[in-house]
């Protein structure tokens, strides 16, 4: 493919998102954001700069694994480095389901056994038990009740993208311990001594305390 060529590729999220702070330009400049889209080929890396990415925070327009999402962009290669360029807003359409019905995490456990890839998306609700920053993202953890617990969690790229910093934490209606809260978002395995799976969030609206 020809460097700079303008490209459409279609495709699901399949990793977190990564924010960039800029380190020049002061408040107005917008930093970078990363994410990852698998077109069943190949995954590629898509990144936007600056003006792009002070729009797509500020639409709150920020893709989120098992996003399914058609991207409009510029073509670009590095040496051995391949991504493509998202100039604009318009250049990202993103389809999230949100569904209405809870999923148990038993249910849960059987989805992933059937297939590792599946991207989509669940609902959840229970008590939450905690919720505190581990290394690189916000952790949720919920009782749903079953005898379970299902950690969600909160990508620290998308927490630094909405200036939602580790100091402060919280959010205007954010659910606190104890609380009957409702979360949506992707189930995906969890790997290592954690073995088992966690719910990757795309927004804190998709954590919510049920009123």
């Amino acid at each position: 493919m020809n460097n700079y060529a303008q490209v459409i590729v279609e495709g699901a999220v399949s990793g977190d998102l990564r924010y960039y702070k800029a380190t020049r330009g002061g408040e107005e400049a917008g930093g970078s954001l990363e994410f990852q889209v698998d077109d069943g080929t190949e995954v590629i890396k898509v990144r936007c700069y600056d003006d792009a990415t002070r729009e797509l925070i500020k639409e709150r327009k920020i893709p989120a694994i098992g996003d399914k999402v058609v991207i409009h962009g510029t073509f670009q290669s590095r040496g051995r480095s391949e991504s493509l360029i998202l100039g604009s807003t318009y250049g990202l359409t993103i389809s999230r389901k949100r569904p209405d019905t809870v999923t148990a995490s038993s249910e849960i456990s059987v989805l992933l056994s059937k297939d590792e890839t599946q991207t989509e998306g669940i609902l959840i609700e229970g008590k939450l038990i905690s919720s505190a920053y581990n290394r690189f993202r916000m952790e949720f953890m919920i009782d749903d009740g079953s005898g379970g617990t299902i950690l969600a969690y909160l990508p620290g790229g998308v927490l630094d993208a909405l200036g939602i910093s580790e100091g402060a934490g919280t959010w205007e209606g954010m659910p606190q311990s104890g609380d009957l809260t409702r979360i949506s978002g992707v189930p995906v395995p969890e790997r290592g001594k954690n073995a088992g799976f966690s719910i990757a969030v795309a927004m804190p609206e998709d954590i919510r305390k049920v009123q």
